[in-house]
């Protein structure tokens, strides 16, 4: 399978995202893994194709694999075309659901530990373009033309593995921001457990009273201590506290100028990316602010202001690199 390393979909305005989600129960049917042809200016891209197994529905995905469950979309709109009825596959410990609408596949993989499968089988190496993004709390890596228009976007939840792959024929087909947002929250709520499901209320339920309160540094830290346990008894370099310390530093936060940081909230320490990391936000005047702070290093990546909607994503030195309008999802620069 081969990818262009320089085509790209101008950003969707207000594109409607259409999501319903379905488990193990989907209809039946079948799939074979996908495969298209095209050649990069300057690159071109070579991969080595799994053969993929056809399975009647995502159970028997799932049982193939040796997941427990394989959770994914019912049907979801991107760039006004709606996906819907996936044909299932399965190899080598990795789930695969296809679907296609008007020549164009949306392939959504989920890796077992230890998969010998890969979660995409698009040359990494040959995009123009690698990026990070946090999406429902969860690190992506995005990989496509340009930034901002994604082919390919990997992520970890729980030690499990995803992929999803967006293409054509003429590859000219890509993800904007929303669109990958509205993907990956899909396939998170898809496969979650009920207890997931219970925690994620709570946890929601809490971070909202947090956010209707005004409290010190000092009391939120001392909050989401209690509440993330700490450090888990971990041998990490950074635990919650330090992560904070390290965000709010990394914006300017407790400066006269920005002033201090308000409603602080930390998730994690969470798996994924090959790492272990913390998600911290907090508001800062007008600006609401959020990066991930890696948990063995205590680097700091995928951090953004958002003000009024218009959202600066920032490289890992506090550089804007991409600015959004999320009212319209424009890329702004």
């Amino acid at each position: 399978m081969a990818f262009s390393s320089t085509a790209a979909k101008s950003l969707a305005v207000g594109a409607a995202l259409t999501l319903a989600l379905v488990g193990c129960g989907a209809n039946n049917s079948q799939s074979t893994s996908s495969a298209s042809t095209s050649s990069a200016s300057t690159v071109e891209q070579k991969v080595a194709t799994t053969k993929f197994n056809d399975v009647a529905n995502a159970e028997e995905a799932a049982k193939g694999a040796g997941l427990e469950k394989f959770g994914v979309m019912d049907t979801i709109t991107l760039d006004g075309k709606e996906f819907k009825d996936p044909k299932f596959s399965q190899a080598d410990g990795v789930a695969q659901a296809i679907y296609e609408t008007d020549g164009i596949q949306l392939i959504v993989r989920k890796g077992a530990a230890k998969h010998a499968a890969p979660i995409t089988d698009a040359d990494l190496a040959g995009f123009a373009n690698k990026w990070n993004k946090n999406y429902e709390d969860l690190a992506v890596t995005l990989y496509g033309p340009s930034k901002g228009a994604a082919t390919v976007l990997t992520w970890n939840d729980a030690s499990i593995d995803y992929g999803v792959t967006y293409q054509s024929a003429n590859n000219e087909q890509t993800l904007d921001s929303d669109e990958c947002n509205a993907v990956v929250k899909a396939i998170k709520e898809a496969n979650a457990t009920e207890e997931n499901k219970d925690e994620q209320q709570n946890n929601n339920s809490n971070q909202q009273q947090n956010n209707n309160q005004q409290q010190s540094d000092n009391n939120n830290n001392q909050q989401q201590s209690n509440n993330n346990g700490g450090n888990n008894g971990s041998n990490l370099a950074y635990d919650s506290d330090k992560a904070i310390q390290i965000a709010s530093e990394f914006f300017g936060a407790g400066g006269a100028a920005k002033g201090p940081a308000n409603n602080v909230s930390v998730n994690g320490p969470v798996e994924g990316g090959g790492t272990t990391y913390y998600v911290v936000s907090f508001d800062l005047g007008e600006a609401h602010c959020k990066c991930n702070v890696d948990a063995t290093d205590g680097h700091v990546y995928a951090a953004s202001e958002t003000t009024n909607g218009i959202e600066t994503n920032l490289d890992d030195k506090g550089n804007p690199e991409l600015v959004y309008d999320q009212n319209t999802g424009e890329q702004l620069s």
